[in-house]
């Protein structure tokens, strides 16, 4: 059976018997990696690129007048600017996803680089890093960002809570950038029929 991923709640006030109350803006979901469209759902950013070499506009082909002219004419009687506009630049996207991906049952991190006309160019594993702060009772008790086991691949514990942080660029390897981030807590696993592992039932909040 393939479960689909589900948001379930936004919350600001649920927990369970004995967890610190969830933060304003909290989200419950369910990732399950067999599903569609997988397990690299948590979106953690997307907008216009930060990186200024991902960031460059991408010029479409310029319309060129023909020549000659249709009905007849001299070639420069023609205005390129008034009878042919040239297509507007074209600004790159990118979205940043964590998740589960495999039956190896880690977090991990997915980078996807788009135009404006929804054309994918770029779709790596990649985009940032994630940190295990242990056993806590619940996402309000995530507390701090660690100083330290910070990782591109994350074992998921139930009962764990973790920082996730990453780049409003999917070129996570620009320094120059600022880090943002973001709080999970895993609350449970997703069964298949057989009762294997295909999931992770998470409750998340950013900006952290």
């Amino acid at each position: 059976m393939s479960l689909s991923l589900l948001v379930l709640s936004v919350s600001g006030f649920g927990c369970g018997a004995g967890e610190a109350a969830d933060p304003e803006g909290t989200i419950d979901l369910t990732i399950n990696y067999t599903s569609t469209p997988g397990g690299m759902t948590l979106l953690l950013w997307q907008g216009t690129d930060e990186d200024p070499d991902i960031a460059t506009p991408v010029q479409p082909t310029a319309n060129i007048p023909p020549c000659p002219p249709p009905g007849g004419g001299l070639c420069d009687a023609v205005d390129p600017a008034t009878e042919f506009p040239q297509p507007i630049p074209v600004y790159p996207l990118s979205q940043l996803y964590t998740g589960i991906r495999d039956s190896s049952l880690n977090f991990s991190f997915r980078a996807i680089g788009s135009l404006a006309d929804g054309t994918v160019e770029t779709d790596d594993p990649t985009g940032g890093e994630i940190a295990d702060v242990g056993n806590v009772d619940g996402l309000g008790a995530v507390l701090e960002k660690p100083a330290m086991g910070w990782t591109t691949l994350g074992a998921v514990e139930v009962g764990h809570g973790y920082v996730a942080r990453f780049r409003h660029s999917r070129n996570y390897a620009d320094t120059s950038l600022p880090y943002f981030y973001a709080r999970l807590y895993v609350t449970g696993w997703v069964l298949d029929v057989n009762d294997g592992m295909i999931g992770a039932k998470v409750k998340y909040q950013l900006p952290f």
